[in-house]
């Protein structure tokens, strides 16, 4: 993050060059450059949201402390979202203690300073500004958010009213406005994303668990990985068409960008545990004992090798969709009663 910063504070354009490289020889020094990861073949991953929050902040500081602090801050700002969303709907306050004292957060964020934070807080800023009516603003805190990190996209159609361009439009620009600073070097502006995607194994169906229990179900060719990547995509399309097309009485569906945001995590999980963090917020609205479950478990990828096996995934994944279910079932088994009973008494 810090590097990023210096690059840019320099004038040069940090999707630009590896940080070996000779043109960045002045910048080099020994608090930070040997410490950077992948420094001799990958050129920085970040979207453009984060790149700008990294110069801003190291022309602040260049101490690690800052860096952190400013994550902390973004964080703050995610939990002040959250309380005004808790507000408008009704629910107790108290609520945000599921995320404020989640070890998740607390540890990823407030210890490791992961910018995912950035692209959390913008996500909820979208969410409090359609809840309040502003279609513009929501656009505009979604495009900075998705362009922090990409994984909010997901959540898009819960925030998208239909008819209504004002959030496209407002995300569109916003978005196109954040990479016109560094867009002159063409598709290099995507940086290590493509080289990232490669290295994790995640175009190969490493370390995700469905594929892996799928292969130990039958024997699978490594081209069917395409395959379920497919079906991934088109259970996660009718996800967000039945989303964009249900009935809701807010602005803001926060329990449909929940439903995509867990679909998703489960289908292509991570193999870190910050990448669960997202999913914490939603804890304060609808406390799903699975997502709860699964936002703890995933602690125990700070002991499992790299990328994940299938039986240090189970222990992960198994039980939080044994859990999803059963509590799915339970709730609809319970709006059937309900139902019947309206019928009796009617």
């Amino acid at each position: 993050y810090i590097w990023d910063g210096r690059v840019q504070a320099a004038g040069i354009n940090p999707y630009l060059y590896v940080p070996t490289d000779a043109a960045l020889s002045a910048l080099r020094d020994a608090a930070i450059y040997p410490f950077i990861n992948r420094a001799d073949y990958a050129p920085t991953i970040y979207p453009p949201t984060s790149q700008i929050v990294f110069y801003l902040i190291t022309r602040i500081s260049e101490a690690p402390i800052a860096m952190k602090a400013a994550m902390v801050a973004f964080e703050g700002l995610a939990v002040w979202a959250m309380l005004q969303l808790l507000a408008l709907r009704g629910l107790p306050r108290s609520r945000i203690l599921l995320y404020a004292w989640h070890p998740l957060p607390l540890w990823e964020f407030a210890r490791s300073g992961h910018v995912d934070i950035v692209a959390i807080a913008f996500l909820l800023l979208a969410f409090l500004a359609s809840e309040r009516g502003s279609a513009l603003l929501a656009g505009v805190a979604f495009g900075a958010g998705v362009v922090a990190k990409f994984f909010p996209v997901v959540t898009g159609p819960a925030l998208y009213k239909r008819w209504d361009w004002r959030l496209p439009i407002a995300f569109a620009v916003t978005i196109v406005a954040l990479y016109l600073p560094y867009i002159a070097i063409g598709p290099k502006v995507l940086g290590f994303l493509g080289g990232y995607i490669s290295e994790e194994g995640l175009d190969r169906g490493s370390g995700i668990f469905l594929w892996q229990l799928l292969g130990a179900i039958m024997p699978l060719p490594q081209q069917a990985f395409a395959f379920y990547v497919v079906m991934a995509a088109a259970v996660l399309a009718v996800l967000a068409l039945f989303v964009l097309m249900r009935s809701r009485s807010a602005h803001a569906d926060l329990a449909g960008a929940m439903l995509l945001a867990v679909a998703f995590t489960l289908l292509l999980p991570p193999h870190y545990t910050w990448y669960f963090a997202w999913l914490v917020p939603f804890l304060c609205f609808y406390p799903v004992i699975g997502v709860i479950y699964l936002t703890c478990a995933c602690a125990l990828l700070y002991f499992a090798h790299w990328p994940p096996t299938l039986l240090e995934g189970a222990p992960i994944y198994l039980p939080c969709i044994l859990i999803l279910i059963a509590e799915f079932a339970l709730r609809h088994r319970r709006k059937a009663e309900e139902s019947h009973a309206d019928a009796v008494a009617a």
